[in-house]
């Protein structure tokens, strides 16, 4: 998933809980004072229950007062937004689009890396999926390296942290405010450092950088800034509670139906006491209310005294009545076990094959609990869970009592379904290789089986995958390579390191051997080599391999963003453009932007833009241009502009191109001033001559400030620009003059 995708996926939940949003302007008055304080510290921690509204809070800081620069949403369950580094890719893409200079002082910590002759990095524009960037320390050797092949914590430091301060020592650094919402759900990553671990780490951003963080109040989220300055808000306040009274008061107000089925209950029911009463039975709690609301308004509570109570009773009671015990039994609980177990949104016919029933009856059932799913994804035909606290109460067999789920029994029931349908581990998972069939679901087992194995506790299971053979290739790899995700197998890896580190850390305190010692070696091993798996294929023959259709797009643009050289990968881009369908553009465009060098940046986004549809290209060619423009060498400069001009509109070439040969003139060897020259002669030579001329003009009389044999070169490398304006006679008189200068000066 991009960067873009995400944050789309980020406002359409967002916009789902704001909906009947009420109140808290006492809470936003906070969180402004807090900013207003110089002294104020850089974190400040929104804490809350289950259901308070912490999320809908955010979303309103975001959507309605447009607070943060980048905001972030850790949503359990969906592993791209729990991912530390899926974090920092995120808020690094926000902060360039929305903090004026972010870009600039972002590409000067690189120069600066560069001049160090050190690994460098670069973030791309990419999320979850995609492709295993290069890696490794090469000394004196630029290589670019994308966000997701560091450490959590390096990426942290050098594609958010460095670029602050340097916003910040320059003095352009305006206060800037970055919000990560459900601190708590991000707990729930397979590995340390998780996002909460980050943010601990955060306190010495620049003074002007300000963190709102909401969680639950949780000892562990406590914890990690016991050693930091932190500001912490209470979300249950009286303040709270005035503010489910007004939502409360507003409801009875607005819906006639719920007024008339309360005032049923009895004639003490009036306003006041229902929101009191309604508050208390709740426990103050929007999401209780947000469900029980619409059942008191049908009239499905006849009797206040079987409201049920707190969030918890709420839960119960929807599974109690909208399926009930013996059905529970029968098909409730393999039904929501598998909604909690499924990574991403499942549609319907997703849902029915992984429960092995047919859609009617599954469609049927999922009406049924339409009340505990998420109504954005119900929009869009998908079937998801609104809020995790449903997956904790069914998964705490004390709290849940008959309704407990097994969750990493459906996980395994999730694994077998794949591996069954690909033709089983012992055979060699045959159905891997026909398309079609590890295509199934929309591709859906080959990315999250990974994540399924591990919370189904089926780590040797993983490890057999990882070690699959065909034809003398890694199976899963050569997989996963194919479909142009080879960045899901490295995922897959880490997970299976992730697991033997902690179990070897364990076994070594206490004094034995480190059991999964091996596994960790061969995990280091696999990634080692992947690191040096993207440089060894020239753009040239990756660019025929598509072409040819030995390889899809896809799994070209895979390789072309893990080319660890800036020129290749720009040159790989350029032979790649003609090749790509339109869904891949948006892909190979964030790898375009995503180069660091600007000579490389400006060829790949030139070679991209007639490929993009017409809406796009201005935009893209803007930025080709102003990379173009921005470079410090002089030839790589007149070379850059000179390659762009063909594609931009007809009036901005003379511009253009009187630059470049501006940018060619300061070149001072004459080889490469001749080499510029004749490069940039024919694109030149296309302009009319009332723009040709006075380029000319200007431009004869420095290139005679040399001596002749670098004029003579000069002049051989424009001969086009010569002919243009003067024809033939031009082309006869110049060498005339030529032979007769040579005759008087020897």
């Amino acid at each position: 998933m991009s960067s873009v995708a995400l944050l789309n996926d980020f406002r359409d939940y967002a916009r789902s809980r704001l909906e009947d949003f009420t109140g808290r302007e006492w809470l936003v008055e906070k969180v402004r004072a807090w900013l207003g304080r110089a002294d104020a510290p850089p974190f400040l921690l929104i804490l809350g229950e289950p259901g308070i509204g912490k999320s809908a809070f955010a979303a309103h800081l975001w959507l309605d007062h447009g607070l943060p620069h980048a905001v972030h949403f850790c949503i359990a369950g969906r592993g791209g937004t729990i991912d530390p580094l899926a974090f920092v890719e995120s808020l690094h893409e926000q902060l360039k689009k929305n903090l004026p200079g972010f870009a600039e002082a972002f590409h000067r910590v690189q120069e600066e890396r560069y001049a160090e002759a050190r690994r460098p990095i670069h973030a791309e524009a990419h999320v979850q999926t995609g492709d295993v960037a290069p890696g490794g320390e090469v000394i004196g050797v630029k290589i670019i390296q994308p966000i997701r092949d560091l450490p959590p914590e390096g990426a942290l430091d050098f594609a958010l942290r460095r670029p602050l301060q340097r916003m910040a020592e320059n003095g352009v650094l305006p206060r800037t405010i970055l919000l990560v919402d459900a601190l708590d759900e991000a707990r729930t990553y397979f590995s340390r450092p998780n996002i909460l671990d980050l943010l601990a780490r955060a306190h010495d951003f620049p003074p002007p950088v300000r963190f709102i963080l909401l969680s639950r109040p949780e000892a562990d989220i406590l914890g990690a800034f016991r050693e930091v300055p932190v500001e912490v808000i209470h979300a249950e306040s009286e303040e709270s509670r005035r503010d489910v009274t007004a939502y409360l008061h507003r409801a009875w107000e607005q819906d006639p139906a719920l007024r008339q089925a309360v005032q049923a209950w009895g004639a003490e029911w009036d306003a006041d006491t229902f929101a009191a009463r309604l508050g208390e039975r709740s426990e103050w709690n929007f999401l209780y209310l947000r469900g029980v609301l619409p059942l008191i308004a049908r009239g499905e509570v006849p009797d206040p005294a079987k409201l049920p109570a707190g969030l918890d009773g709420f839960h119960e009671y929807l599974l109690r009545t909208r399926i009930g015990e013996q059905e529970w039994r029968a098909w409730g609980a393999d039904l929501l076990e598998t909604l909690l177990a499924v990574q991403e949104p499942a549609t319907l016919e997703h849902l029915a094959r992984l429960l092995g029933w047919e859609a009617r009856p599954t469609h049927d059932r999922l009406l049924r609990i339409s009340e505990l799913l998420d109504p954005a994804a119900l929009k869009q035909d998908r079937y998801w869970r609104y809020h995790w606290s449903l997956a904790e109460f069914v998964a705490d067999r004390q709290r849940a009592g008959i309704w407990w789920c097994d969750l990493p029994a459906a996980h395994r029931r999730i694994v077998h379904h794949y591996l069954s349908e690909w033709g089983g581990l012992e055979q060699g998972l045959p159905g891997l290789r026909r398309r079609e069939t590890r295509r199934s679901d929309e591709g859906y087992g080959l990315r999250h089986l990974g994540a399924h194995l591990l919370a189904g506790g089926e780590t040797e299971t993983l490890r057999r995958l990882l070690m699959l053979e065909h034809e003398g290739r890694n199976l899963w790899f050569t997989v996963q390579e194919g479909e142009g995700q080879s960045a899901v197998f490295l995922e897959d890896v880490r997970r299976l390191w992730a697991w033997a580190r902690t179990e070897d850390a364990r076994a070594a305190a206490q004094g034995n051997k480190a059991p999964h010692l091996g596994t960790e070696i061969r995990c280091a091993l696999i990634e080692a080599s992947l690191h040096s798996l993207a440089g060894n294929i020239p753009p040239a023959l990756l660019a025929a391999l598509v072409e040819k259709r030995v390889w899809t797009p896809a799994q070209g643009l895979a390789y072309a963003r893990q080319v660890p050289d800036p020129w290749q990968r720009a040159e790989a881009l350029e032979k790649l453009a003609p090749h790509l369908p339109e869904n891949l553009l948006a892909r190979a465009l964030a790898a375009a932007r995503g180069i660091r060098d600007a000579g490389d940046r400006a060829q790949a986004l030139a070679a991209l833009a007639p490929h993009l549809p017409p809406d796009e290209r201005p935009q893209v060619l803007a930025q080709a241009l102003a990379a173009a423009r921005g470079i410090r060498d002089a030839g790589d400069r007149a070379q850059a502009l000179a390659a762009l001009a063909p594609h931009l509109p007809p009036d901005e070439r003379p511009q253009v191109l009187a630059e470049a040969l501006a940018a060619a003139r300061e070149i001072g060897d004459a080889g490469d001033r001749a080499r510029a020259l004749a490069a940039l002669a024919p694109r030149l030579a296309e302009l009319p001559r009332p723009a040709l001329y006075p380029l000319w003009d200007k431009t004869l009389p420095v290139l005679a400030r040399r001596t002749r044999p670098d004029l003579l070169a000069d002049l051989q490398a424009l001969v086009p620009v010569i002919h243009a304006l003067g024809g033939e006679a031009a082309i006869t008189e110049t060498a005339r003059a030529i032979q007769d200068v040579a005759h008087w000066w020897p």
